[in-house]
Protein backbone atom coordinates (compact mmCIF):
# COMPACT_ATOMS: atom_id res chain seq x y z
CA UNK A 1 0.00 0.00 0.00
CA UNK A 2 1.27 3.33 -0.82
CA UNK A 3 1.48 6.23 1.58
CA UNK A 4 -1.00 8.29 -0.21
CA UNK A 5 -3.26 5.19 0.92
CA UNK A 6 -2.04 4.86 4.19
CA UNK A 7 -3.08 8.42 4.55
CA UNK A 8 -6.72 8.24 3.04
CA UNK A 9 -6.98 5.78 5.29
CA UNK A 10 -6.07 7.03 8.27
CA UNK A 11 -7.77 10.33 7.84
CA UNK A 12 -11.06 8.16 6.79
CA UNK A 13 -10.83 6.37 10.13
CA UNK A 14 -10.14 9.17 12.48
CA UNK A 15 -13.72 11.00 10.76
CA UNK A 16 -15.01 7.65 11.72
CA UNK A 17 -14.74 7.80 15.00
CA UNK A 18 -15.88 10.99 15.25
CA UNK A 19 -18.94 10.68 13.36
CA UNK A 20 -20.31 7.73 15.54
CA UNK A 21 -20.78 10.52 17.71
CA UNK A 22 -23.93 11.12 15.68
CA UNK A 23 -25.54 7.67 15.55
CA UNK A 24 -27.75 7.73 18.44
CA UNK A 25 -30.96 9.38 18.33
CA UNK A 26 -30.74 12.94 19.70
CA UNK A 27 -33.52 14.00 22.45
CA UNK A 28 -35.32 16.96 21.33
CA UNK A 29 -36.12 20.12 24.24
CA UNK A 30 -37.89 22.35 22.65
CA UNK A 31 -37.78 25.19 24.89
CA UNK A 32 -40.85 28.14 24.61
CA UNK A 33 -39.23 30.71 25.80
CA UNK A 34 -40.40 34.40 26.08
CA UNK A 35 -38.32 36.68 28.50
CA UNK A 36 -40.17 38.69 31.24
CA UNK A 37 -39.53 42.24 32.30
CA UNK A 38 -36.29 41.96 34.58
CA UNK A 39 -36.96 45.56 36.21
CA UNK A 40 -40.60 45.33 36.36
CA UNK A 41 -41.43 44.55 40.23
CA UNK A 42 -44.36 42.43 38.77
CA UNK A 43 -42.68 39.99 36.80
CA UNK A 44 -39.60 39.47 38.91
CA UNK A 45 -40.53 35.77 39.93
CA UNK A 46 -41.20 35.07 35.68
CA UNK A 47 -37.82 36.53 34.78
CA UNK A 48 -36.06 34.48 37.73
CA UNK A 49 -37.61 31.59 36.12
CA UNK A 50 -37.13 32.77 32.70
CA UNK A 51 -33.12 32.60 33.41
CA UNK A 52 -33.29 29.45 35.69
CA UNK A 53 -35.01 27.23 33.07
CA UNK A 54 -32.65 28.30 30.18
CA UNK A 55 -29.27 28.29 32.06
CA UNK A 56 -30.50 24.25 32.76
CA UNK A 57 -31.36 24.08 29.37
CA UNK A 58 -27.87 25.84 28.18
CA UNK A 59 -26.28 23.61 30.89
CA UNK A 60 -27.61 20.20 29.45
CA UNK A 61 -26.79 21.38 25.95
CA UNK A 62 -23.06 21.90 26.82
CA UNK A 63 -22.92 18.47 28.69
CA UNK A 64 -24.47 16.34 26.23
CA UNK A 65 -23.44 17.95 23.19
CA UNK A 66 -24.86 16.54 19.80
CA UNK A 67 -27.25 14.04 21.89
CA UNK A 68 -29.24 16.49 22.75
CA UNK A 69 -30.97 18.94 20.22
CA UNK A 70 -32.63 21.71 21.28
CA UNK A 71 -35.09 23.68 19.51
CA UNK A 72 -35.34 27.72 20.74
CA UNK A 73 -38.95 28.34 19.88
CA UNK A 74 -39.97 32.43 21.14
CA UNK A 75 -43.37 31.81 22.93
CA UNK A 76 -45.14 34.37 20.58
CA UNK A 77 -43.90 34.06 17.54
CA UNK A 78 -45.98 31.43 14.68
CA UNK A 79 -44.32 28.44 15.39
CA UNK A 80 -44.60 29.03 19.22
CA UNK A 81 -48.12 29.63 18.92
CA UNK A 82 -48.53 26.52 17.18
CA UNK A 83 -46.80 24.59 19.99
CA UNK A 84 -49.17 26.36 22.49
CA UNK A 85 -52.20 24.93 20.22
CA UNK A 86 -50.13 21.06 19.82
CA UNK A 87 -49.28 20.94 23.63
CA UNK A 88 -52.29 22.35 24.97
CA UNK A 89 -50.56 25.35 26.87
CA UNK A 90 -52.17 28.55 27.54
CA UNK A 91 -50.95 32.10 27.15
CA UNK A 92 -49.10 32.11 30.41
CA UNK A 93 -47.05 29.30 30.57
CA UNK A 94 -44.43 30.85 29.30
CA UNK A 95 -41.06 29.47 29.23
CA UNK A 96 -42.30 25.72 29.40
CA UNK A 97 -40.49 22.94 28.16
CA UNK A 98 -40.68 19.81 25.99
CA UNK A 99 -38.61 16.75 25.77
CA UNK A 100 -39.53 14.35 22.67
CA UNK A 101 -42.82 16.02 22.39
CA UNK A 102 -43.62 15.25 25.72
CA UNK A 103 -44.89 18.33 28.07
CA UNK A 104 -42.36 18.47 31.26
CA UNK A 105 -42.46 21.74 32.29
CA UNK A 106 -45.86 24.21 32.16
CA UNK A 107 -43.55 27.73 32.77
CA UNK A 108 -44.68 30.79 34.18
CA UNK A 109 -43.17 31.02 37.46
CA UNK A 110 -41.75 27.14 37.58
CA UNK A 111 -38.80 26.71 38.20
CA UNK A 112 -37.74 23.62 36.60
CA UNK A 113 -35.31 20.69 37.92
CA UNK A 114 -32.09 20.03 36.51
CA UNK A 115 -31.63 17.15 38.02
CA UNK A 116 -34.92 15.59 37.06
CA UNK A 117 -34.23 17.01 33.24
CA UNK A 118 -31.16 14.96 33.06
CA UNK A 119 -32.30 11.86 34.24
CA UNK A 120 -35.43 11.98 32.13
CA UNK A 121 -32.74 12.52 29.15
CA UNK A 122 -30.85 9.54 30.22
CA UNK A 123 -33.79 7.28 30.02
CA UNK A 124 -34.58 8.67 26.65
CA UNK A 125 -30.74 7.89 25.25
CA UNK A 126 -31.67 4.08 26.92
CA UNK A 127 -29.14 4.26 29.27
CA UNK A 128 -31.50 3.30 32.25
CA UNK A 129 -34.44 0.80 32.55
CA UNK A 130 -38.04 2.15 32.29
CA UNK A 131 -39.27 3.22 36.19
CA UNK A 132 -42.69 3.70 37.19
CA UNK A 133 -43.22 5.78 40.34
CA UNK A 134 -45.24 8.22 41.44
CA UNK A 135 -45.36 9.61 44.92
CA UNK A 136 -47.51 12.63 47.27
CA UNK A 137 -44.38 14.37 48.57
CA UNK A 138 -46.96 17.01 50.42
CA UNK A 139 -50.66 17.85 51.69
CA UNK A 140 -50.83 20.95 52.81
CA UNK A 141 -54.40 23.01 53.96
CA UNK A 142 -54.77 26.56 53.78
CA UNK A 143 -55.17 26.75 57.93
CA UNK A 144 -55.55 24.04 60.64
CA UNK A 145 -58.88 25.24 61.23
CA UNK A 146 -62.00 26.16 59.98
CA UNK A 147 -65.46 27.47 60.48
CA UNK A 148 -67.87 24.90 59.43
CA UNK A 149 -69.53 26.01 56.37
CA UNK A 150 -66.54 27.28 55.04
CA UNK A 151 -64.48 25.95 52.06
CA UNK A 152 -61.00 25.06 53.31
CA UNK A 153 -58.49 24.65 49.80
CA UNK A 154 -56.01 21.92 50.25
CA UNK A 155 -52.63 22.05 48.11
CA UNK A 156 -51.39 18.22 47.26
CA UNK A 157 -48.24 17.96 45.67
CA UNK A 158 -47.44 15.22 43.36
CA UNK A 159 -44.80 13.91 42.17
CA UNK A 160 -43.09 11.58 39.35
CA UNK A 161 -40.25 9.75 40.69
CA UNK A 162 -39.46 7.09 37.27
CA UNK A 163 -38.39 7.73 34.37
CA UNK A 164 -41.45 7.28 32.32
CA UNK A 165 -44.55 10.13 31.69
CA UNK A 166 -47.36 9.09 33.78
CA UNK A 167 -50.99 9.96 34.02
CA UNK A 168 -53.36 8.98 37.20
CA UNK A 169 -55.77 10.10 39.67
CA UNK A 170 -55.34 11.52 42.96
CA UNK A 171 -58.21 11.10 45.84
CA UNK A 172 -58.24 13.15 49.23
CA UNK A 173 -60.27 12.29 52.04
CA UNK A 174 -61.57 13.16 55.06
CA UNK A 175 -61.14 10.46 57.44
CA UNK A 176 -62.81 7.92 55.18
CA UNK A 177 -64.56 10.26 53.60
CA UNK A 178 -64.12 11.35 50.04
CA UNK A 179 -63.41 14.72 48.99
CA UNK A 180 -62.64 15.37 45.71
CA UNK A 181 -60.85 13.24 42.83
CA UNK A 182 -58.43 15.00 40.34
CA UNK A 183 -56.78 13.26 37.55
CA UNK A 184 -53.16 13.92 36.59
CA UNK A 185 -52.80 14.15 33.05
CA UNK A 186 -49.07 13.52 31.88
CA UNK A 187 -46.65 14.13 34.09
CA UNK A 188 -43.36 14.34 33.32
CA UNK A 189 -40.65 12.15 34.93
CA UNK A 190 -38.98 13.97 38.19
CA UNK A 191 -41.30 17.11 38.16
CA UNK A 192 -43.71 17.59 40.35
CA UNK A 193 -47.90 19.16 40.26
CA UNK A 194 -49.26 21.16 42.81
CA UNK A 195 -53.25 20.28 42.79
CA UNK A 196 -55.51 22.47 44.75
CA UNK A 197 -58.64 20.53 46.34
CA UNK A 198 -61.75 22.52 48.17
CA UNK A 199 -63.12 20.84 50.89
CA UNK A 200 -66.90 21.99 51.57
CA UNK A 201 -67.70 21.54 55.49
CA UNK A 202 -71.10 22.60 55.14
CA UNK A 203 -71.98 19.08 55.98
CA UNK A 204 -69.33 18.32 58.30
CA UNK A 205 -69.62 17.54 61.99
CA UNK A 206 -67.02 19.91 64.51
CA UNK A 207 -64.20 18.04 65.35
CA UNK A 208 -60.88 16.93 64.32
CA UNK A 209 -60.47 15.57 61.30
CA UNK A 210 -57.23 13.96 59.19
CA UNK A 211 -56.89 14.52 55.74
CA UNK A 212 -55.11 12.13 53.74
CA UNK A 213 -54.37 11.95 49.91
CA UNK A 214 -53.45 8.68 47.43
CA UNK A 215 -51.98 8.31 43.87
CA UNK A 216 -53.20 5.86 41.91
CA UNK A 217 -53.43 3.84 39.19
CA UNK A 218 -49.92 3.37 37.78
CA UNK A 219 -49.12 0.05 35.94
CA UNK A 220 -45.87 -1.60 36.98
CA UNK A 221 -45.45 0.95 39.94
CA UNK A 222 -42.28 -0.34 41.47
CA UNK A 223 -43.13 1.64 44.99
CA UNK A 224 -46.38 2.06 45.98
CA UNK A 225 -45.37 3.03 50.46
CA UNK A 226 -45.02 6.98 48.84
CA UNK A 227 -48.26 6.74 47.42
CA UNK A 228 -50.69 8.16 50.26
CA UNK A 229 -49.74 11.15 52.88
CA UNK A 230 -51.61 11.76 55.87
CA UNK A 231 -52.19 15.56 57.56
CA UNK A 232 -52.80 15.48 61.13
CA UNK A 233 -55.43 17.39 62.31
CA UNK A 234 -57.37 19.75 60.92
CA UNK A 235 -60.20 21.62 62.72
CA UNK A 236 -63.50 22.09 62.19
CA UNK A 237 -65.43 24.37 64.41
CA UNK A 238 -69.03 26.27 65.33
CA UNK A 239 -69.51 29.29 63.93
CA UNK A 240 -68.18 32.35 66.27
CA UNK A 241 -66.18 30.21 67.80
CA UNK A 242 -62.06 30.26 68.36
CA UNK A 243 -59.84 27.40 67.06
CA UNK A 244 -58.23 25.28 69.28
CA UNK A 245 -54.75 26.28 69.24
CA UNK A 246 -52.19 24.55 67.36
CA UNK A 247 -48.46 25.17 66.69
CA UNK A 248 -47.31 23.77 63.26
CA UNK A 249 -44.74 24.55 60.71
CA UNK A 250 -44.05 23.39 57.64
CA UNK A 251 -41.27 23.64 54.58
CA UNK A 252 -43.06 24.40 51.81
CA UNK A 253 -40.10 24.34 48.96
CA UNK A 254 -36.31 23.74 48.16
CA UNK A 255 -35.01 25.46 45.09
CA UNK A 256 -30.92 25.08 44.35
CA UNK A 257 -29.92 28.12 41.63
CA UNK A 258 -28.50 25.09 39.79
CA UNK A 259 -28.39 21.39 39.98
CA UNK A 260 -24.73 21.15 38.65
CA UNK A 261 -21.90 22.54 39.28
CA UNK A 262 -18.08 22.43 39.54
CA UNK A 263 -15.88 22.13 42.59
CA UNK A 264 -15.30 25.71 43.96
CA UNK A 265 -18.75 26.96 42.74
CA UNK A 266 -21.24 28.55 44.43
CA UNK A 267 -25.29 27.45 45.05
CA UNK A 268 -27.76 29.52 46.48
CA UNK A 269 -31.35 27.62 47.70
CA UNK A 270 -34.16 29.24 48.01
CA UNK A 271 -36.40 27.37 50.87
CA UNK A 272 -40.01 28.68 51.32
CA UNK A 273 -41.32 28.07 54.91
CA UNK A 274 -45.16 28.79 56.49
CA UNK A 275 -46.47 28.66 59.76
CA UNK A 276 -49.85 26.22 59.23
CA UNK A 277 -50.67 26.76 62.76
CA UNK A 278 -53.00 28.90 64.80
CA UNK A 279 -50.13 30.89 66.85
CA UNK A 280 -47.39 33.07 65.79
CA UNK A 281 -43.81 30.93 65.86
CA UNK A 282 -40.51 31.83 65.92
CA UNK A 283 -38.54 28.54 64.97
CA UNK A 284 -34.17 27.93 63.30
CA UNK A 285 -34.67 26.26 59.66
CA UNK A 286 -31.32 23.72 58.97
CA UNK A 287 -29.99 23.34 55.32
CA UNK A 288 -27.66 20.04 54.95
CA UNK A 289 -26.05 18.57 51.83
CA UNK A 290 -24.97 15.13 52.54
CA UNK A 291 -26.21 15.14 56.07
CA UNK A 292 -23.22 17.70 56.60
CA UNK A 293 -24.97 21.44 58.04
CA UNK A 294 -24.17 24.05 55.21
CA UNK A 295 -26.57 26.71 57.15
CA UNK A 296 -28.91 27.49 59.84
CA UNK A 297 -31.41 30.79 59.82
CA UNK A 298 -33.66 31.79 62.26
CA UNK A 299 -37.35 32.67 61.40
CA UNK A 300 -38.64 35.17 63.55
CA UNK A 301 -42.53 36.05 64.28
CA UNK A 302 -44.13 33.92 61.15
CA UNK A 303 -47.41 34.64 61.69
CA UNK A 304 -50.02 31.88 60.77
CA UNK A 305 -50.96 31.40 57.10
CA UNK A 306 -47.65 33.36 56.79
CA UNK A 307 -45.16 32.41 54.20
CA UNK A 308 -41.23 33.47 54.31
CA UNK A 309 -38.39 33.02 52.04
CA UNK A 310 -34.82 32.26 53.33
CA UNK A 311 -31.64 31.86 51.61
CA UNK A 312 -28.42 29.62 52.15
CA UNK A 313 -25.48 29.62 50.39
CA UNK A 314 -23.12 26.36 50.11
CA UNK A 315 -19.70 27.08 48.64
CA UNK A 316 -18.20 23.58 47.27
CA UNK A 317 -14.36 24.53 47.40
CA UNK A 318 -13.02 21.66 48.25
CA UNK A 319 -15.55 19.23 48.09
CA UNK A 320 -15.04 15.73 46.55
CA UNK A 321 -17.00 15.50 43.15
CA UNK A 322 -20.33 12.97 43.39
CA UNK A 323 -23.93 13.81 43.96
CA UNK A 324 -25.14 15.26 47.14
CA UNK A 325 -28.71 14.91 48.41
CA UNK A 326 -30.10 18.09 49.83
CA UNK A 327 -32.56 18.02 53.44
CA UNK A 328 -34.08 21.04 54.77
CA UNK A 329 -35.70 20.80 58.52
CA UNK A 330 -38.04 23.44 60.02
CA UNK A 331 -37.02 22.64 63.81
CA UNK A 332 -40.02 22.06 65.76
CA UNK A 333 -42.12 24.40 67.89
CA UNK A 334 -43.27 23.81 71.39
CA UNK A 335 -46.35 21.82 71.45
CA UNK A 336 -46.18 21.05 67.83
CA UNK A 337 -48.05 18.07 67.71
CA UNK A 338 -47.21 17.34 63.22
CA UNK A 339 -43.84 16.62 62.42
CA UNK A 340 -44.45 15.56 59.14
CA UNK A 341 -44.39 18.52 57.04
CA UNK A 342 -41.16 20.13 58.81
CA UNK A 343 -39.18 18.56 55.80
CA UNK A 344 -38.12 18.65 52.85
CA UNK A 345 -35.38 15.92 51.13
CA UNK A 346 -36.48 15.91 47.32
CA UNK A 347 -33.08 17.65 45.86
CA UNK A 348 -29.73 16.53 44.23
CA UNK A 349 -26.82 18.52 43.63
CA UNK A 350 -23.98 16.80 41.54
CA UNK A 351 -20.64 18.32 42.07
CA UNK A 352 -17.72 17.97 39.46
CA UNK A 353 -14.28 17.68 39.04
CA UNK A 354 -13.05 21.58 38.15
CA UNK A 355 -12.15 22.01 34.70
CA UNK A 356 -9.47 24.47 34.00
CA UNK A 357 -8.96 27.66 35.95
CA UNK A 358 -8.38 30.57 33.60
CA UNK A 359 -4.56 31.20 35.10
CA UNK A 360 -4.33 27.25 34.57
CA UNK A 361 -5.40 27.75 30.76
CA UNK A 362 -3.22 31.01 30.01
CA UNK A 363 -0.45 28.79 31.61
CA UNK A 364 -0.91 25.73 29.40
CA UNK A 365 -1.25 28.28 26.89
CA UNK A 366 1.50 29.54 26.81
CA UNK A 367 3.73 26.61 27.36
CA UNK A 368 1.83 24.95 24.34
CA UNK A 369 2.95 28.33 21.98
CA UNK A 370 6.69 28.30 23.00
CA UNK A 371 6.83 24.15 22.70
CA UNK A 372 4.59 24.94 19.01
CA UNK A 373 8.01 26.97 17.94
CA UNK A 374 10.59 25.29 19.77
CA UNK A 375 10.45 21.71 18.50
CA UNK A 376 13.44 20.41 16.14
CA UNK A 377 11.62 20.45 12.65
CA UNK A 378 11.30 24.41 12.82
CA UNK A 379 14.69 25.09 14.16
CA UNK A 380 16.05 22.93 11.57
CA UNK A 381 14.34 24.37 9.27
CA UNK A 382 14.79 27.70 10.05
CA UNK A 383 18.26 27.22 10.03
CA UNK A 384 17.99 26.19 6.70
CA UNK A 385 15.62 29.20 5.77
CA UNK A 386 18.25 31.46 7.07
CA UNK A 387 21.53 30.35 5.00
CA UNK A 388 19.50 31.10 1.65
CA UNK A 389 18.42 34.56 3.27
CA UNK A 390 22.27 35.63 4.67
CA UNK A 391 23.32 35.31 1.22
CA UNK A 392 21.53 38.34 0.39
CA UNK A 393 22.74 40.37 3.60
CA UNK A 394 25.52 40.01 5.75
CA UNK A 395 23.66 42.84 8.36
CA UNK A 396 22.95 41.51 11.89
CA UNK A 397 19.75 43.72 12.15
CA UNK A 398 18.32 42.74 8.70
CA UNK A 399 18.98 39.04 9.81
CA UNK A 400 17.41 39.23 13.14
CA UNK A 401 14.25 41.07 10.70
CA UNK A 402 14.45 37.90 8.87
CA UNK A 403 13.51 35.83 11.51
CA UNK A 404 10.86 38.15 12.85
CA UNK A 405 8.96 38.11 9.77
CA UNK A 406 9.11 34.80 9.13
CA UNK A 407 8.12 34.24 12.78
CA UNK A 408 5.24 36.79 12.40
CA UNK A 409 4.36 34.62 9.21
CA UNK A 410 4.49 31.49 11.72
CA UNK A 411 2.70 33.11 14.67
CA UNK A 412 -0.15 34.90 12.03
CA UNK A 413 -1.25 31.63 10.74
CA UNK A 414 -1.65 29.85 14.39
CA UNK A 415 -3.37 33.05 15.49
CA UNK A 416 -5.93 32.70 12.02
CA UNK A 417 -6.32 28.93 13.01
CA UNK A 418 -7.30 29.12 16.42
CA UNK A 419 -9.60 32.21 16.04
CA UNK A 420 -11.25 30.19 13.45
CA UNK A 421 -11.31 26.97 15.26
CA UNK A 422 -12.68 29.00 18.12
CA UNK A 423 -15.35 30.82 16.73
CA UNK A 424 -16.34 27.84 15.03
CA UNK A 425 -17.17 25.79 17.84
CA UNK A 426 -17.91 28.31 20.14
CA UNK A 427 -21.13 29.02 17.86
CA UNK A 428 -21.61 25.19 17.98
CA UNK A 429 -22.10 23.65 21.19
CA UNK A 430 -23.57 20.59 20.11
CA UNK A 431 -20.29 19.40 18.82
CA UNK A 432 -18.15 20.04 21.92
CA UNK A 433 -18.46 16.14 23.20
CA UNK A 434 -17.70 14.79 19.75
CA UNK A 435 -14.86 17.41 19.09
CA UNK A 436 -13.42 16.82 22.45
CA UNK A 437 -13.08 13.17 21.71
CA UNK A 438 -11.87 13.88 18.15
CA UNK A 439 -8.86 15.88 19.98
CA UNK A 440 -7.55 13.22 22.06
CA UNK A 441 -7.60 10.34 19.62
CA UNK A 442 -5.47 12.93 17.26
CA UNK A 443 -3.62 13.85 20.93
CA UNK A 444 -2.74 10.41 21.22
CA UNK A 445 -2.15 9.38 17.83
CA UNK A 446 0.17 12.60 17.27
CA UNK A 447 1.93 11.93 20.96
CA UNK A 448 2.57 8.37 19.91
CA UNK A 449 4.27 9.34 16.75
CA UNK A 450 6.67 11.99 18.69
CA UNK A 451 7.86 9.02 21.03
CA UNK A 452 8.46 7.22 17.94
CA UNK A 453 5.67 4.52 18.80
CA UNK A 454 3.56 5.64 15.31
CA UNK A 455 4.59 6.37 11.98
CA UNK A 456 2.62 9.47 9.94
CA UNK A 457 2.29 8.67 6.40
CA UNK A 458 3.38 12.38 5.02
CA UNK A 459 6.86 14.37 4.57
CA UNK A 460 6.71 18.03 4.02
CA UNK A 461 10.13 18.90 4.39
CA UNK A 462 11.34 18.38 0.55
CA UNK A 463 8.27 20.55 -0.40
CA UNK A 464 9.46 23.35 2.22
CA UNK A 465 13.13 23.25 0.47
CA UNK A 466 11.65 24.09 -2.91
CA UNK A 467 9.39 26.86 -1.31
CA UNK A 468 12.58 28.82 0.35
CA UNK A 469 14.80 28.55 -3.01
CA UNK A 470 11.75 30.10 -4.36
CA UNK A 471 10.35 32.71 -1.79
CA UNK A 472 13.19 33.90 0.53
CA UNK A 473 14.39 36.76 -1.57
CA UNK A 474 12.04 38.84 -0.17
CA UNK A 475 10.35 39.70 3.19
CA UNK A 476 6.97 39.28 1.82
CA UNK A 477 8.24 35.91 0.64
CA UNK A 478 9.54 35.02 3.87
CA UNK A 479 6.34 35.84 5.85
CA UNK A 480 4.66 33.64 3.23
CA UNK A 481 6.94 30.98 4.20
CA UNK A 482 6.60 31.35 7.76
CA UNK A 483 2.67 31.47 7.57
CA UNK A 484 2.99 28.08 5.04
CA UNK A 485 5.12 26.68 7.30
CA UNK A 486 2.49 26.97 9.86
CA UNK A 487 0.72 24.55 7.92
CA UNK A 488 3.05 21.76 6.59
CA UNK A 489 5.04 21.14 9.62
CA UNK A 490 4.15 17.26 10.79
CA UNK A 491 6.07 18.50 14.24
CA UNK A 492 3.39 21.35 14.64
CA UNK A 493 0.43 19.65 13.86
CA UNK A 494 0.08 17.51 17.16
CA UNK A 495 0.87 20.45 19.30
CA UNK A 496 -1.85 22.56 18.13
CA UNK A 497 -4.32 19.86 18.51
CA UNK A 498 -4.26 20.22 21.82
CA UNK A 499 -5.12 23.49 22.24
CA UNK A 500 -8.42 23.10 20.71
CA UNK A 501 -10.24 22.25 24.00
CA UNK A 502 -9.14 25.84 25.68
CA UNK A 503 -11.18 27.63 22.46
CA UNK A 504 -14.66 26.51 24.85
CA UNK A 505 -13.15 29.25 27.54
CA UNK A 506 -15.13 32.79 27.56
CA UNK A 507 -11.41 33.90 27.39
CA UNK A 508 -10.93 32.88 23.77
CA UNK A 509 -9.26 36.31 22.85
CA UNK A 510 -6.81 36.54 25.65
CA UNK A 511 -5.66 32.21 25.64
CA UNK A 512 -4.77 32.98 21.38
CA UNK A 513 -3.12 35.86 22.77
CA UNK A 514 -0.80 34.33 25.03
CA UNK A 515 -0.43 31.46 23.10
CA UNK A 516 0.74 33.64 20.46
CA UNK A 517 3.21 35.32 22.68
CA UNK A 518 4.46 32.04 23.89
CA UNK A 519 4.84 31.02 20.23
CA UNK A 520 7.02 34.35 19.66
CA UNK A 521 9.36 34.18 22.11
CA UNK A 522 11.74 31.76 20.55
CA UNK A 523 11.46 33.28 17.50
CA UNK A 524 12.67 36.54 19.23
CA UNK A 525 15.67 34.15 20.90
CA UNK A 526 16.73 32.94 17.53
CA UNK A 527 16.50 36.30 16.04
CA UNK A 528 19.11 37.41 18.57
CA UNK A 529 21.59 34.60 17.85
CA UNK A 530 21.05 34.48 14.32
CA UNK A 531 24.47 33.92 13.76
CA UNK A 532 25.03 30.98 15.72
CA UNK A 533 21.52 29.98 14.49
CA UNK A 534 23.12 26.28 12.68
CA UNK A 535 24.95 26.06 15.93
CA UNK A 536 21.67 25.93 17.98
CA UNK A 537 20.32 23.71 15.04
CA UNK A 538 23.02 21.22 15.26
CA UNK A 539 22.90 21.09 19.25
CA UNK A 540 19.12 20.66 18.86
CA UNK A 541 19.04 18.42 16.35
CA UNK A 542 20.80 15.73 18.42
CA UNK A 543 18.28 15.88 21.34
CA UNK A 544 15.79 16.06 19.08
CA UNK A 545 14.45 12.58 20.83
CA UNK A 546 14.14 13.58 23.96
CA UNK A 547 12.60 16.82 22.64
CA UNK A 548 9.61 14.83 20.74
CA UNK A 549 9.58 12.78 23.39
CA UNK A 550 8.82 15.18 26.25
CA UNK A 551 6.26 17.06 23.98
CA UNK A 552 4.79 13.55 23.30
CA UNK A 553 4.45 12.74 26.76
CA UNK A 554 2.78 15.89 27.32
CA UNK A 555 0.23 15.94 24.36
CA UNK A 556 -0.72 11.69 25.47
CA UNK A 557 -0.91 13.19 29.68
CA UNK A 558 -2.97 16.08 28.31
CA UNK A 559 -5.20 13.98 26.34
CA UNK A 560 -5.78 11.47 29.00
CA UNK A 561 -6.92 14.78 31.11
CA UNK A 562 -9.62 15.64 29.44
CA UNK A 563 -11.25 11.63 29.11
CA UNK A 564 -11.18 11.50 32.54
CA UNK A 565 -12.14 14.72 33.76
CA UNK A 566 -14.11 16.91 30.93
CA UNK A 567 -15.24 13.44 29.41
CA UNK A 568 -16.10 10.98 32.04
CA UNK A 569 -16.73 12.81 35.01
Amino acid sequence: MTREKVLVVFILAILSLVKAGYSVNPVVIEFLYYKPCSVCPSQEVYYQAYLHNKHVVTNILWDYGNKVLVEWIPFFSTEGLEKVEQYNLTFTDWNSIVVNYEVVLKGGEQFINETRLRELVDFYLGESPPIHDVAIISLLPASSSVLRGEVLDINVTAKNEGNQVESFNITVCCNSTLIETVFVDSLGSNTERVLVFRWNTTEVAEGNYTLSAQAYGVQNETDTNDNLFCYEVVEVRAPSTLPTIKHDVAVISVIPSQTVMYVGEKVNFTVAVKNVGTETESFNVNTYCNESLIGTQTITGLAPNETRLVFFIWDTTNKTPGDYPVRVTAESVPNEINLLDNERADSKIRVKASPLSLMAMLVLALSVGFFETFSPCLIVMLSFILSYAMGHTSRYGASFLQVMVFGAGFVSASAVLGLAFGLVFLSMPTLRISLTWAVCIFAVLFGLNLLGLLKMPFETKPLIKKLTRKYVATYIGIFALGFVFYFLDPCIAPIFVSMVPLMFSGALPLILFVFCLGAIVPFVGIGLFTGSVSKLARSTYRHRSAIRSISGLILIGYALYLIVFDLIL
